[in-house]
């Protein structure tokens, strides 16, 4: 439990500091990032249109569109979609 308590920010410590084990923080802790099933397809629908719309602007250098479009992929990681 000292690790999770430990490496949560502070706006996230108040959510789980009532848990009584490790179990109950994780638990509590996926459910605040991840959500239900139906806000998690909400939140990959938007990020694959997000990303399919992607486009490089006229003021952009090619790093920085990269930057954006690996953002999006990695959240789409986090969310448990495989790009491949």
């Amino acid at each position: 439990m000292y690790w999770i308590l430990s490496s949560v920010s502070n706006t996230s410590l108040p959510k789980i500091i009532g848990a009584i084990s490790a179990k109950q923080a994780s638990d509590i802790l996926e459910l605040t990032y991840q959500g239900n099933n139906k806000m998690k397809t909400i939140r990959l629908q938007t990020l694959k249109r997000k990303f399919e719309d992607m486009k490089i602007k006229e003021y952009e250098t090619i790093d920085q569109f990269t930057t954006r479009v690996l953002g999006v992929v990695n959240q789409l990681k986090t969310h448990g979609e495989d790009m491949i």
